[in-house]
């Protein structure tokens, strides 16, 4: 099915997908390692490759990434706490 979707894909959505699938934790910007390949492949996959994009979405929606689960938002909303960095993953 994802090969049919990727070949009938706008060109940039094919393009952005393909290149999540090939990233590897702690190679994407500024995104800790330890939250692990798949979440960062779902991450990298929407366009999400620093902790200031993190910042801005929710628990809720970062935990409906496929790939992304409950270990992957503590460990960004501990780096981003630990960071000072204001952010929406609370709750």
């Amino acid at each position: 099915m994802r090969r049919a979707w990727l070949a009938r894909a706008p060109m940039r959505l094919a393009t952005r997908a393909e290149a999540g699938d090939a990233v590897a934790a702690g190679e994407v910007g500024d995104l800790p390692r330890a939250i692990g390949g798949p979440a960062t492949r779902a991450l990298a996959g929407v366009g999400i490759t620093t902790l200031a994009q993190v910042a801005g979405l929710t628990g809720a929606e970062l935990r409906a990434m496929h790939g992304v689960g409950p270990k992957a938002v503590r460990v960004l909303t501990e780096t981003l706490d630990a960071s000072g960095r204001p952010h929406r993953l609370a709750g």
